[in-house]
């Protein structure tokens, strides 16, 4: 790291100084005031160590936070938080497991306490940290820092001078793209302090952290799925190690999805190029291939997938709200054959899918043809064992008028959305 070269020149200078401060007193005065050898900006484990380190030194420090209180993710929603959750489930998991030691107990858990609990450890030990901050006499500036030239900083409009500039401003959890946080979309930051327990919790990546979420929410209660892009769970550490936690969090009732990955069938070779582009870097394959092909394309075999969802072709009745004049082109001799390739393309979906597999159907219309008889017809002529589940279930609760099910149709004055038709299907068997 450089030098600006400051520290030279304010005792030689003392004289210019004194008569700046006589006729510009408070602004120079901030200006001396936020003159430092050393700037954190992060106050988090490496931040702020390396903050008490220098200071130690004889540095004249300051560290630059934009949360309310010290810590960083490690203290204030990572490890510490995450480590109290686990210490409660590990109580909660001898209770249920007492009678292996010769133990009658029982218990269930309280989410209200767990969460208290998290909050006093983690209290506890900002509050130390503040302390240990405050004792070794370094400033804590609040705000989000920019780093300048010449060792500048500026936050929020507040110039500092430093010799000296570390940059500890730590990570944050990386979501899917097009996903936004929401009820049921949520990071390892908001599974700490969610509301309440889930019933049941899907966890995409099998590394520490995920495995650690799985571990709590198993351990309390939850139906717990881990899915996970690599062959095997945690990936950086010895194959042994993994293969013994995955062990341990199998006998607890955690089913785990590896090597999963995702495969995009378009029949349209310029918008299977837009796939591609707005997937790149994910684990999707694009196929241009017919939809109608499976188990006549090397990338479509029968019974080679867990989950599908058919995109089906529409009249785009269910769009009219959006620019009608330029969408509606359909006549009525249209819907026969339409009806035709939706009935095939999910049939082939139905033999897409593994014994236990899940098929979702989606349509953009509400007409009866194109949705409720589409899919009992299909289901009518399967050779497999076909069950309707309740879409109703993996719709957000608060959705009104949802209907009696099990399938879904909603509505743009209901719903707010284009009248999208939704079914779910189980395969059970082949016949």
């Amino acid at each position: 790291m450089s030098g600006s070269g400051l520290a030279v020149s304010v005792t030689a200078a003392s004289s210019y100084v004194r008569g700046v401060v006589a006729r510009n007193r408070g602004s120079m005065a901030v200006r001396m005031s936020d003159a430092y050898d050393v700037v954190v900006i992060g106050s988090g484990t490496g931040g702020y160590s390396c903050a008490l380190r220098a200071a130690q030194l004889g540095k004249r420090v300051a560290i630059v936070e934009r949360d309310e209180r010290l810590g960083g993710t490690c203290l204030l929603r990572g490890c510490i938080p995450t480590k109290a959750l686990l210490q409660s489930a590990a109580v909660m998991d001898t209770v249920n497991r007492s009678e292996e030691w010769g133990i009658k107990a029982s218990g269930e858990p309280d989410w209200t306490q767990v969460q208290a609990f998290e909050t006093k450890i983690v209290d506890k030990l900002v509050s130390g940290l503040t302390g240990l901050v405050k004792a070794r006499r370094i400033d804590v500036i609040r705000g989000s820092a920019a780093l300048l030239r010449d060792g500048k900083v500026d936050v929020e409009g507040r110039g500092l001078d430093a010799q000296d500039v570390v940059i500890a401003t730590g990570s944050k959890p990386r979501l899917l793209p097009g996903l936004e946080i929401s009820s049921r979309v949520i990071t390892s930051d908001e599974a700490l302090w969610y509301p309440e327990i889930p019933t049941s919790a899907v966890i995409i990546g099998a590394g520490a952290i995920g495995l650690e979420m799985a571990s709590a929410f198993s351990d309390l209660g939850a139906e717990v799925t881990v899915i996970g892009q690599e062959p095997e769970i945690l990936p950086a550490l010895d194959a042994d190690v993994a293969a013994y936690v995955r062990a341990g969090l199998e006998a607890r009732g955690v089913r785990f999805e590896r090597g999963a990955s995702v495969t995009a069938v378009e029949v349209a070779p310029h918008r299977a190029r837009l796939v591609e582009q707005a997937v790149a870097g994910m684990p999707v394959e694009v196929v241009c291939a017919d939809g109608r092909e499976v188990g006549s394309h090397e990338s479509l075999p029968e019974g080679g997938f867990d989950r599908v969802l058919v995109d089906a072709p529409c009249t785009g009745l269910g769009s009219l709200r959006r620019r009608p004049e330029s969408r509606w082109r359909r006549q009525p001799s249209d819907l026969p054959p339409l009806t035709r390739l939706q009935r095939e393309l999910l049939a082939a979906a139905i033999r897409a899918v593994r014994p236990g597999g899940v098929v979702g159907y989606v349509t953009c219309s509400p007409h009866p043809v194109e949705t409720r008889v589409t899919v009992s017809e299909t289901i009518r002529r399967m050779r497999s064992t076909v069950e309707l589940l309740d879409a109703r279930a993996v719709l957000p609760a608060d959705l009104p008028d949802l209907g009696d099910g099990p399938t879904v149709q909603l509505w743009p004055h209901r719903h707010g959305t284009d009248a999208m038709f939704l079914a779910l299907l189980r395969v059970e068997s082949e016949i």
